[in-house]
């Protein structure tokens, strides 16, 4: 059966520049960081808003936000090292020390001395902890479904590609049907998942070198770093955003952003999942532009 599995289900890399005709059209743009091909956009005038993604997600995920916000706003979105079309870094560290860094040089790299930062699940992650190590850069947060605190259990794809067992063959064998059922997790309602959506995850996780930097990622994963950061010292004017059907991270994890971020707001949308911007972005996106045009509250 295993044996068939391989046979059926292996899949080679796609080279970027197969994927840059679908996945990289203008206004898309790249940049050398790290050895990597850093994949993004910068779009709109204005106030700048960063937007950070997920685990294997890319910043098309935004698209329905970036579409809104761009008509007042400079969206800048990038495709994290090992994931979408930026590809693998030449170390393989892909640690949240490294992803801070790695926006760091990043919005050095476009000359953003200040701005407000959106991130969903990994990119939450990333978003809370750049925000408490740069407080005068970041002046709004906002996270949606944002990792951090312990998890009462892993993804699924997390857990597969932490198991030395099975790991080594996640460099080769990527079903579909299972980037499909992932999909289906992520989402509240399944049947927001259309093909091209599940296509897209699909390709793009194809891309050179991102199941190795995937393995990579995994094996080095901590998402759950809150115990070790004081994130009470954050004092960030802060949205949080999250799916009341959440199963990847549940939302009692709303509720403790909530308690431990000093003055934070909280919405959470029922029949929604763990990608409240890419499942219902005008409604997400028009609660989000309620706090990013109202006054930065003092504490």
């Amino acid at each position: 059966m295993f044996v068939v599995l391989q046979l059926t289900q292996y899949h080679a890399d796609i080279p970027l520049s197969e994927l840059k005709p679908a996945y990289a059209p203008a206004p898309s743009k790249f940049m050398m960081i790290d050895g990597a091909t850093v994949h993004y956009r910068d779009e709109g005038t204005g106030y700048p808003i960063v937007l950070i993604h997920g685990m294997s997600s890319s910043l098309h995920t935004w698209q329905g936000w970036a579409d809104i916000l761009s008509k007042n706003y400079r969206v800048i979105r990038m495709d994290l090292p090992g994931f979408g079309l930026t590809g693998p870094t030449t170390d393989n560290a892909y640690t949240i020390p490294y992803y801070e860094s790695f926006v760091a040089r990043f919005l050095d790299s476009l000359g953003v001395k200040e701005c407000y930062m959106a991130g969903n699940s990994l990119g939450g992650l990333i978003t809370w902890n750049y925000t408490l190590h740069h407080p005068r850069q970041v002046q709004k947060m906002i996270l949606l479904d944002a990792a951090g605190y312990s998890m009462k259990k892993l993804p699924f794809v997390l857990a597969l590609a932490q198991n030395k067992l099975v790991s080594g063959t996640m460099r080769y064998i990527t079903p579909r049907f299972i980037v499909a059922k992932s999909m289906e997790q992520v989402y509240g309602d399944p049947s927001r998942v259309t093909d091209s959506v599940t296509e897209r995850y699909f390709k793009l996780a194809l891309r050179e070198g991102n199941r190795a930097a995937f393995i990579a990622f995994a094996e080095g994963a901590n998402l759950r770093t809150i115990d070790t950061l004081p994130i009470q010292q954050i004092r960030t004017p802060t949205l949080i955003e999250w799916g009341e059907k959440d199963s990847w991270i549940t939302p009692d994890n709303a509720l403790r952003f909530k308690r431990d971020i000093k003055g934070s707001q909280l919405i959470t949308y029922p029949g929604v999942g763990h990608i409240p911007m890419e499942e219902i972005p005008a409604q997400s996106c028009a609660d989000a532009l309620k706090f990013l045009n109202g006054p930065i509250a003092p504490f």
